[in-house]
């Protein structure tokens, strides 16, 4: 009978430390998924239009580059613009391994979805004390894993989108203002 309080103070003690990692756990699980919204609200912001809007002025104006223009002399500064233009026209143009801004958008998406799925899951799943307890620890740093691989994702696509679509979109209006003076000039 005198160990009764005893027992009865390591049980309270048990359950109070369950209890508070619980909480610690249940906490961090939150914070993933506020911060799995902000990177799809992030993302969302910074969708691109139309890809193919792009893919189809690239393609256009490397048509017309090839169709019309014939120089009689060698123009390095035309050139090199050229040059630029179709390492630009890549973030459009799937070529062997080579992932498009389109496809990297789309796996971002899909990422984010998945991973506010799977957060919510396992934050169900420790509120509920399913599956094994030992292990949500690890569950929740892998999901962490995830996340900051989607957030390292997000921000190489915003640096492409901020960077070289403007650089993209200048270069397709440069040389079709160009090839619609030499086609003026020398198509007569």
């Amino acid at each position: 009978m005198k160990l009764f309080p005893f027992y009865s103070l390591c049980i309270l003690f048990i359950c109070s430390c369950e209890s508070k990692e619980k909480i610690k756990q249940i906490e961090q699980m939150t914070k993933m998924i506020n911060e799995t919204d902000s990177l799809n609200r992030i993302f969302e912001k910074n969708k691109l239009d139309s890809t193919a809007e792009y893919q189809l002025a690239a393609n256009t104006c490397m048509l017309r580059l090839k169709s019309n223009y014939k120089p009689t002399k060698v123009d390095l500064v035309f050139g090199r613009k050229v040059d630029e233009f179709k390492k630009l026209q890549k973030l459009f143009k799937k070529k062997g391994n080579h992932k498009t801004i389109a496809n990297e958008a789309m796996v971002i998406s899909n990422s984010i979805r998945e991973e506010k799925q799977a957060l919510y899951n396992l934050k169900m799943d420790v509120e509920s004390g399913h599956g094994d307890k030992n292990k949500y620890d690890e569950f929740i740093t892998f999901e962490q894993g995830k996340v900051n691989t989607i957030k390292i994702l997000l921000e190489q696509y915003l640096i492409k989108k901020n960077k070289y679509l403007p650089l993209f979109i200048k270069s397709v209006k440069e040389l079709n203002d160009f090839m619609d003076k030499w086609e003026k000039e020398n198509m007569q």
